[in-house]
């Protein structure tokens, strides 16, 4: 079993590190590097801050870059069981002598190696930083053992939380990606706040450690309250210095629990599992006995066989005087668009649109402040799934020269984009009249931009990555730190007056332009 399972998680990591995704990795750490370790500074307990030792530059990044890829990082792993459920390929990987064992163990640790790699550079970045712009000795223990005690457990959890997520049928679509973006922050929220044993960046450990070496030099220091955040400005702060954590086997034992909840991923994930059966649902294999229900399940599964699906009937051997005649009409806009907006509202859960009634119904609540701050976010929230798709059902389905060989990319790219505003617009119209008439012209504006940044955003991100998930978890996180928390930078709706006022929604409308040529950069290289 150990050979199988290293040979599938040998050929998964090959085959997905080789993906474009993952030389953009690197230049996003890059940035991040920079940006915690030159543009701001960590201030701890309200007014101290570290001397920026490789202690200190260690555990800074590791935190920070830790939170990153636990919230990401599943985003960026999931989609190694998705990919073998292509048709040819499932049909060979289902019949290999390879147990259900081996393959999801081999999956997980494919997973692990990838976010190993990405914690490697984000080290690496963080000894070039220390280098560039610390002091003291280059101590390379205190500097890169978080990584190791801190970020690699939770990166176990992240890896097991993709396998099980794409075992099971219900989660590994929309609906999965959004349970686990908000199953991630209750869990950060709370592991940094409340309990250690959902602390999955460590920040209790560097928390104890820190206080104790601002008590050594600052005598005044209580010990109590120490929080932490981030400024611009360090002139009037204290400094202290700090050695690291002594890392000891209480640190390691306080991480198990992070493993214990992987492998219980895992486990969920096997008896999930359906050996890339699209037809089962949660399957307890060795609880089912054999006998006439299985029988009788046989024979279903006998007469709709692939065989007997693709046999020929009257119909498919009709004469070929009876097709209909073969027509050059040319690229008709209008008929594409309307196909596109079928495509997308069409399939959809019963709930979806009892949920999109609603939210027509209470976007007409007279209340700007309460459209705004509420209802438009909560509203915007129910095109996700179809915006996800944006730039990514003709690389999934391979379709791109069926596609693109009538009317040529970019005017597929405007019916599409087109539709996707559509449904936004129906969906909140009466909130954009409710604006107009009380007058609300900022609120107005930014509802517009919004509408309009958004399907850009996901058309940009899913034709140059060719994944739902990098719109589906990029979009919750903003949609959590922006409308709902305040966050101005990630305000695209308009949530707040400020926001308009600072000039955030105009660069949003800038950004939808430059999002929308970047799809047609893209889509002219098709």
């Amino acid at each position: 079993m150990i050979t199988e399972t290293l040979a599938v998680a040998r050929a998964d990591f090959r085959q997905r590190a080789r993906t474009k995704k993952w030389l953009v990795v690197p230049v996003l750490l890059a940035y991040f590097a920079k940006l915690i370790t030159v543009d701001t500074s960590l201030v701890v307990a309200e007014e101290y801050t570290g001397v920026p030792t490789a202690a200190w530059y260690g555990a800074m990044l590791c935190a920070i870059g830790t939170l990153l890829l636990f919230l990401f990082g599943f985003s960026l792993v999931r989609g190694g069981i998705t990919r073998d459920r292509q048709p040819g390929l499932a049909e060979l990987i289902s019949t290999a002598p390879l147990s259900n064992t081996s393959y999801l163990l081999g999956k997980w640790l494919s997973n692990i190696l990838l976010l190993t790699v990405t914690t490697g550079v984000l080290a690496g970045l963080t000894a070039v930083a220390f280098l560039l712009q610390g002091t003291g000795s280059f101590d390379a223990w205190a500097l890169f053992a978080p990584y190791l005690f801190v970020t690699i457990p939770t990166m176990a959890v992240v890896a097991a939380a993709a396998v099980c997520f794409e075992s099971n049928r219900f989660m590994r679509g929309t609906g999965g990606n959004v349970l686990y973006v908000f199953v991630a922050i209750a869990v950060i929220l709370l592991g940094t706040s409340a309990t250690e044993l959902l602390d999955v960046a460590g920040v209790h450990i560097f928390r104890r450690s820190m206080g104790v070496a601002i008590a050594e030099q600052h005598p005044s220091f209580d010990g109590r309250g120490i929080s932490f955040f981030y400024t611009n400005s360090v002139s009037e702060l204290k400094t202290f210095t700090w050695s690291g954590v002594e890392w000891s086997a209480e640190h390691v034992l306080s991480r198990l629990p992070l493993l214990l909840i992987a492998s219980g991923l895992l486990v969920t994930g096997h008896l999930s599992f359906n050996r890339l059966d699209d037809s089962g649902l949660w399957t307890f294999r060795s609880f089912i006995p054999f006998g006439s229900n299985g029988d009788d399940a046989g024979e279903q599964s006998d007469s709709a066989s692939p065989s007997a699906a693709l046999a020929p009937t009257d119909e498919s051997l009709s004469s070929p005087g009876s097709l209909s005649p073969v027509t050059r009409t040319g690229f008709q806009f209008k008929r594409v668009f309307v196909s596109e907006l079928r495509l997308a509202v069409q399939g959809r859960p019963r709930w979806w649109y009892v949920a999109c009634v609603l939210a027509v119904l209470l976007s007409f609540v007279p209340s700007v402040d309460a459209l705004r701050s509420a209802v438009l976010p909560l509203a915007l929230l129910l095109p996700l799934s179809l915006w996800s798709e944006l730039g990514t059902r003709e690389q999934i389905h391979r379709t791109e020269e069926l596609v693109f060989v009538t009317g040529g990319p970019y005017a597929l790219l405007a019916a599409s984009y087109l539709a996707a505003v559509t449904v936004g617009l129906a969906i909140t119209l009466p909130a954009g009249l409710i604006f107009a008439i009380n007058g609300a012209s900022g609120a107005m504006f930014a509802w517009i931009v919004g509408l309009l940044a958004l399907p850009a955003i996901a058309f940009a991100l899913g034709t140059w990555t060719g994944s739902q998930r990098a719109f589906e978890t990029t979009y919750l996180v903003a949609w959590y730190a922006g409308p709902m928390n305040g966050f101005r930078p990630l305000d695209y709706i308009g949530a707040h007056e400020a926001t308009v006022g600072s000039g955030v929604t105009a660069a949003y409308l800038v950004l939808a332009v430059v999002a929308l040529g970047a799809t047609a950069f893209a889509r002219r290289r098709t």
